[in-house]
């Protein structure tokens, strides 16, 4: 690096400079805290100042210099990068123009002001539109796995039925037992603050809940059966039912690729046209979603 500043205090062949094997890392040590300069003047352009700026540009270098020469605060019994003072200066440094370029990149983009009122009005109007539904339900099922992930860890669990039937187990329970006592909420719904509610003149809660909760869990439930039967279905190419085990295989999948095609032009289709249009698991239950008046 001594040399790379050298050369550029000096001043001479210019071209040189930025092909020397330092310019680049240099480079994105100021990219790499320009957004946060950006991010500071976007959200507390009131009270942010340059110094302030710095300070916090500098806090959170040194934080990554802490991080690295420590090998992750203690999990590496060494230092997996070296604490480098040039680090924190360009950091620093790209903290502080991404502060003061700031009005130029957000002029491109709406204020703060004009997100808050088109949501205030969405959660006014009341009614739910398709995609949160789709990133609750995406949530729910990420919240089992994770679960299970952390029980089979723990537990040392390696087998795939019962990876099956204790993720079958966990979304029955968040997604059918969990809104049924709590008057229509998920951990999903929670997170993205709305509720699932019945229709007026529908099927009485509990079965539609049900309903859907069926309608949800079928292609999951498919893809898992079909999983299995690719996998552990496998003959010697010498058995008399060789032919049959490979026409199986074959439909098996194509019944899979026709059900996954199916559904993502199905949930293209309604996140295009969420105003007119319901998941099929919804529909046919008669289950919508209202944001919570609280929110």
């Amino acid at each position: 690096m001594k040399y790379f500043h050298l050369e550029l205090l000096i001043g001479h062949n210019r071209l040189h400079i930025v092909r020397h094997s330092a310019f680049l890392p240099s480079l994105f040590n100021v990219f790499i805290l320009l957004p946060l300069g950006v991010y500071m003047k976007y959200f507390f352009s009131k009270t942010m100042t340059v110094k302030r700026m710095v300070l916090i540009g500098f806090s959170v270098s040194l934080f990554f210099e802490i991080t690295q020469i420590t090998g992750l605060y203690g999990i590496y019994n060494c230092p997996y990068r070296l604490f480098d003072v040039d680090d924190l200066i360009l950091n620093t440094l790209g903290a502080v123009i991404g502060f003061k370029i700031a009005p130029f990149i957000l002029a491109l983009f709406p204020s703060k002001d004009q997100p808050l009122e088109k949501a205030e009005k969405v959660f006014q109007a009341g009614t739910v539109s398709a995609m949160p539904k789709l990133l609750a339900i995406v949530i729910d099922y990420y919240v089992v796995a994770f679960v299970w992930l952390v029980f089979s860890f723990i537990f040392q669990i390696d087998h795939g039925s019962i990876e099956f039937f204790s993720k079958l187990l966990g979304l029955f329970l968040l997604q059918f037992m969990m809104p049924l006592l709590s008057g229509g909420k998920t951990i999903g719904t929670i997170v993205l603050r709305f509720t699932l509610v019945q229709e007026e003149g529908g099927y009485p809660f509990r079965r539609a809940l049900f309903k859907r909760w069926i309608g949800l869990i079928t292609p999951w439930m498919l893809g898992n059966i079909f999983l299995v039967v690719t996998r552990y279905a496998e003959l010697d190419m010498e058995s008399d039912f060789y032919v049959f085990n490979v026409w199986m295989q074959v439909i098996v999948q194509g019944l899979w690729a026709l059900i996954v095609v199916v559904l993502c032009i199905h949930t293209i289709y309604v996140l295009l046209r969420p105003r007119t249009r319901q998941f099929y698991f919804d529909k046919a239950t008669g289950i919508t979603a209202r944001y919570n008046k609280d929110t």
